[in-house]
């Protein structure tokens, strides 16, 4: 059962969700629930102690709830955010992650997340040319990577009664959901995977949480996923870039242009050499 966490008004957003599922999990028998996310006038009277925003401590809130609801519907919980996309492959990968788990432990599957290390995006880059076409679905485990982005996750049921208590245990909300997620893994010795190449990705919508300068940095984080997802568009991924500009460090702009050189003669593309 997919839980969808959207705002109230948000309704342009919710429905490119539902057309989304309509189309790629509903033939799969993947069922859709929207949940109503807390807003921030809500958060504000719920008076919760903490160091982030009123608009993040509403983000926490919505994916707590959502996670009692499902567990409530008996389902495997998988929670998405109202700017998820799915595609022709979403269902497969993420069955086929299922599986490659086959009595692995796992407490949490995310189908797509943002690595915010430039080694580990150089080094998940080659794995994603190294895996091709080919179809081949791998997990990527999450443990010591630098990440961010709870935009899609699954939880193992059997971990959901562990992570509830965590969070009540939060008696002040001083990081992001995800952040928060991730710290908790570690403290906690959850195990997150994700599934890769990512099984989703986001629609590169306005932020709802994040203040302009933040999210001006996640965006750079997430045209990673946006690059690698299989489904992507030549001509989105130039707009994508051309919004996002270039950094103002002459040498940071050189660096990306040797990087990008040295990738596309790894892989043997043409146009590659010194010429």
């Amino acid at each position: 059962m997919l839980h969808v966490i959207n705002l109230d008004g948000a309704n342009a957003r919710l429905a490119d969700v539902v057309a989304g599922h309509r189309r790629h999990l509903h033939p799969a028998g993947i069922g859709l629930t929207r949940f109503r996310a807390c807003d921030r006038a809500e958060a504000d009277a719920l008076r919760i102690p903490g160091g982030i925003t009123p608009v993040e401590k509403a983000c926490f809130v919505s994916h707590a709830r959502c996670l009692r609801q499902a567990v409530r519907d008996g389902a495997m919980p998988w929670i998405v955010e109202d700017d998820v996309v799915f595609g022709a492959s979403t269902v497969q990968r993420v069955r086929s992650a299922l599986q490659a788990l086959d009595g692995r432990p796992w407490d949490i599957l995310f189908t797509d997340t943002q690595l915010t290390d430039v080694h580990a995006v150089v080094d998940l880059f080659r794995a994603w040319r190294g895996i091709g076409d080919s179809g081949r679905t791998r997990l990527l485990d999450l443990t010591g990577m630098a990440w961010i982005g709870a935009s899609s996750y699954l939880v193992n049921p059997a971990s959901v009664p562990r992570l509830l208590a965590c969070i009540e245990a939060a008696r002040s909300l001083d990081l992001a959901w995800d952040i928060w997620l991730k710290v908790v893994a570690g403290q906690a010795g959850f195990t997150c995977l994700s599934v890769f190449p990512f099984a989703t990705t986001t629609a590169g919508l306005p932020s709802q949480v994040q203040s302009d300068p933040v999210a001006a940095q996640v965006a750079w984080w997430a045209a990673f996923g946006r690059m690698t997802w299989e489904h992507a568009d030549a001509d989105a991924l130039d707009a994508l870039f051309a919004r996002l500009g270039q950094p103002d460090d002459p040498h940071a702009r050189g660096l990306g242009r040797i990087v990008a050189a040295m990738s596309a003669m790894d892989s043997g593309c043409p146009g590659s050499g010194t010429g």
